[in-house]
């Protein structure tokens, strides 16, 4: 299987060669990312540049392209200008959750992933929330995406037209896993600036507002993170969601969890 990876947090992520290595033991993974991080672009793309800065670089034995672009565009150029063409685009891991309407239509990682669905090609958007304060580490991450490629393998194989388009968000450093099936929550990420007089402040990532815990049912992508489960979300040709019961049933008989 040809793969290709991308992600919103650029080539530095701590999340990327644990991510090229899972994913590397069912296919040929070809790499391409920001430069730097491009988190919460969407599904962006970059217009009226004359030029956009394109490098080759070696992270352990992997061959990664970067490129000055946003996450979509990275996408676009793998999809369309690798000799390898994908039969399968993956985004992430992310750095953080994408849990909730409010950011499926804000993230770098999933836009970067709908560019390969738009594409006709089945894609996979991975995030893995953290707590507050908890050190990321490579191990993390790796534990975090511990046999996830099978459930990528899995899911590219299963011929259903229901099974287009994935958003999976896994806990960090989590290596026993239980999956089900969730559709995303009702949750907004709240006050995104702060005047400063004449001046207004962004609010970093880590101020913004967190899900509130104990307030989301289990069926929800944020209930289940809540529960340190893996929540799945699965979504068809026309991106629309898949039925949870169907899901659950195809989690059950491939033996996810």
């Amino acid at each position: 299987m040809e793969i290709l990876l991308t992600n919103d947090d650029g080539v530095d992520s701590v999340a990327l060669l644990p991510t090229i290595k899972e994913l590397s033991k069912i296919g040929n993974v070809s790499c391409v990312v920001p430069s730097k991080e491009q988190s919460w672009k969407g599904k962006s793309l970059t217009r009226r540049v004359k030029n956009i800065e394109k490098k080759l670089q070696k992270i352990d034995n992997y061959d990664v392209v970067t490129l000055d672009a946003l996450p979509a565009d990275c996408a676009n150029y793998g999809i369309y200008n690798l000799e390898n063409k994908p039969d399968l685009v993956i985004s992430g891991a992310n750095l953080g959750h994408n849990l909730g309407i409010s950011n499926f239509h804000s993230s770098g990682t999933i836009g970067a992933a709908l560019e390969g669905y738009f594409s006709g090609i089945k894609s996979i958007a991975i995030s893995i929330p953290y707590e507050r304060g908890e050190d990321l580490s490579e191990e993390g991450f790796t534990n975090s995406l511990f046999q996830l490629s099978e459930l990528c393998e899995k899911f590219y194989n299963n011929e259903n037209n229901s099974f287009r388009f994935c958003n999976i968000n896994i806990p960090y450093n989590l290596k026993d896993k239980k999956y089900i099936a969730t559709k995303m929550a009702n949750y907004h990420y709240g006050q995104l600036f702060i005047d400063k007089n004449n001046l207004i402040e962004p609010k970093r990532y880590e101020k913004l507002s967190y899900p509130k815990k104990n307030i989301y049912p289990e069926n929800t992508d944020v209930g289940a993170i809540n529960k340190k489960l893996v929540s799945i979300n699965i979504f068809d040709d026309n991106l629309e969601p898949t039925d949870l019961n169907m899901l659950n049933n195809w989690i059950k008989k491939e033996k996810l969890s």
